[in-house]
């Protein structure tokens, strides 16, 4: 029953029968970021994680066999590497916590963010924890939460703590880093994947019904929390809260941002995707591509994968749901992730230099 009344509250935030898009779905387009005036701009890494994640899917038992460049899109601008990059490491030392989005409690029992990944990262010399938040409740709620839980965490001598967070765990962590200036002091970097920095559309859209229909309703599974998750999604207050908040320029901040084309979108996005479509074909069924990038950040990659898919690994835990219901889940998530550790791993051993291989705004 919580699964069923889970996909109606995920169901709500969808619009149906819209219109095409103005835009054309094309690549021939270069690194686009929405910002609000004044934020630090962002650095182009496109090139060497390109490269290093070619490296660790020729080696990945299931993926080897696959071009690595058809889970990256390509855009026009993409420079070519600048030299020889270096190899993956072995023993990257790092610890990484991940901080899940909405409604993930709710699908805890289901499924969780990067659950079959723990395995690949540790042969790597990562420690990955998974940190529970509520899925219901407001950024600053589940701030308190991620500070409580860095101030207990123990870390190893040497090792550097990543936090890593997907949809709304990324704005989550962000408030953390905020509001816990000297917690967040114990933080090296920040890696977000497809994060609703800027919040979506679909969430102004949907916040009304949402907050008159759902947010009250109470589930075994998730409960209501603050009930704020919603509006700290929309447009509105995302925009609004990063030209108030500056981010800790002592964290370094990385992103990887997530769009396909309405074929490989799946059935469980394509409402989510046509919606956003009105705007932009370039998203992911959550947010459109040029939303997902932190201010400051280094922009890793464009995937070539909907929300769910870069994350959520229904293929491994459930594969008749993905063969029926969350399709075109597929997707060297634990690749991915190497790539993106060895890329923040490096860049901060040579403190930052080469992290600004070209920058935007």
């Amino acid at each position: 029953m919580r699964y069923l009344i889970t996909s109606i509250c995920l169901l709500v935030i969808s619009a149906c029968g819209q219109p095409a898009s103005l835009l054309p779905y094309e690549l021939d387009v270069p690194m686009q970021v929405l910002s609000v005036s004044g934020t630090p701009p962002v650095s182009d890494g496109r090139a060497r994680f390109r490269e290093l994640f070619c490296a660790e899917l020729a080696v990945d038992s299931e993926f080897a066999d696959e071009d690595c460049n058809s889970y990256l899109h390509r855009l026009a601008d993409e420079p070519v590497s600048p030299g020889k990059v270096p190899q993956p490491a072995h023993d990257l030392g790092l610890k990484m916590v991940v901080v899940p989005g909405l409604f993930s409690d709710c699908l805890e029992g289901f499924t969780r963010v990067f659950q079959t990944s723990g395995e690949a990262l540790a042969l790597a010399g990562v420690e990955m924890e998974y940190l529970r938040v509520s899925g219901r409740s407001g950024s600053e709620a589940n701030a308190v939460t991620i500070a409580e839980y860095i101030g207990a965490l123990e870390l190893k001598p040497g090792q550097s703590l990543v936090l890593v967070g997907h949809s709304k765990g990324a704005v989550d962590i962000l408030q953390f880093l905020v509001s816990y200036p000297d917690l967040a002091r114990r933080v090296s970097a920040v890696l977000s994947v497809a994060g609703a920095i800027n919040g979506s559309p679909r969430a102004d859209y949907a916040y009304e019904d949402y907050q008159n229909w759902l947010a009250d309703v109470e589930l075994d599974a998730c409960p209501v929390g603050d009930a704020l998750a919603m509006d700290n999604l929309t447009r509105r207050y995302r925009m609004n809260w990063l030209a108030n908040n500056p981010l800790p320029e002592f964290v370094r901040y990385y992103s990887m941002s997530a769009f396909v084309n309405q074929e490989k979108v799946g059935l469980n996005s394509m409402r989510g995707y046509r919606a956003l479509a009105r705007i932009d074909p370039r998203n992911d069924g959550e947010l459109l591509f040029y939303d997902q990038v932190i201010p400051g950040a280094v922009l890793l990659a464009y995937l070539n994968a909907n929300h769910w898919s870069v994350a959520v690994p229904v293929t491994e835990t459930h594969p008749m749901v993905a063969s029926t219901v969350i399709t075109n889940n597929r997707f060297p998530r634990s690749s991915m992730l190497k790539a993106a550790l060895n890329y923040i791993a490096q860049d901060l051993a040579q403190t930052g230099a080469f992290a600004g291989e070209a920058q935007t705004r």
